[in-house]
């Protein structure tokens, strides 16, 4: 239909002595960048031991029947957070040594292994820090900095696959409850949901009977 008009268009203008008029030409649609994916992409990754992570009983990475708890744990929770609109999950336990901080890490690897999902996972449990140790990895300057404001948040976030990325701490964290409880702890987290757009963040939280 716009050939047949601009057809006529030119016809009537010759007939005229009027110039041409000519089609404008079409601008191509404005392509809106992700800047998450940037961010997320940017941030440092380090190899993990397929062997280590089978010896801390991180079993999750792959398929199979040791994976299959937590891959049905997946399905429970996944289908818990549609039907509540929930992006932010903790894992906490009664006491010390019952075993939160492997389900986390169990729980984020099959996550992860949907590769459509972006998991986060946030050590909060600062006093008995143990991610790193059971991973077999090292890391940036640490989550709690990063809780404190005293650094970016891509300085205490590592990936160890490029939908999985781990906020960790290297070492205790002395005044654990009141950075948890601040107001910067809590814009500090906002702002690396906001940054860096997880759909899911787990969050390794102290044992409740513990503090």
């Amino acid at each position: 239909m716009e050939r047949i008009q601009t057809a006529i268009a030119k016809g009537r203008a010759a007939r005229q002595g009027l110039p041409a008029v000519t089609q404008a030409p079409q601008l191509p649609a404005t392509v809106k960048v992700d800047e998450s994916v940037a961010a997320w992409s940017a941030l440092a990754e380090m190899p993990i031991d397929r062997l280590h992570l089978e010896a801390s009983r991180i079993v999750a990475h792959e398929p199979g029947l040791g994976a299959s708890p937590y891959d049905m744990m997946r399905t429970n929770l996944m289908r818990a957070m549609r039907d509540h609109g929930w992006t932010r999950v903790g894992v906490t336990s009664p006491g010390s040594s019952c075993g939160k901080t492997t389900t986390c890490i169990n729980l984020a690897f099959s996550l992860a292994r949907q590769s459509e999902l972006r998991v986060m996972v946030l050590e909060l449990d600062m006093r008995r820090p143990a991610m790193m140790r059971t991973l077999g990895i090292g890391g940036g300057r640490g989550l709690a900095a990063v809780l404190e404001g005293t650094v970016v948040p891509e300085a205490g976030i590592v990936k160890v696959w490029p939908n999985l990325a781990f906020g960790l701490n290297r070492e205790p964290v002395a005044n654990a409850s009141e950075l948890l409880a601040s107001s910067r702890a809590g814009t500090a987290i906002d702002a690396i949901e906001e940054k860096f757009k997880p759909d899911i963040i787990l969050f390794d939280m102290p044992p409740m009977l513990v503090i």
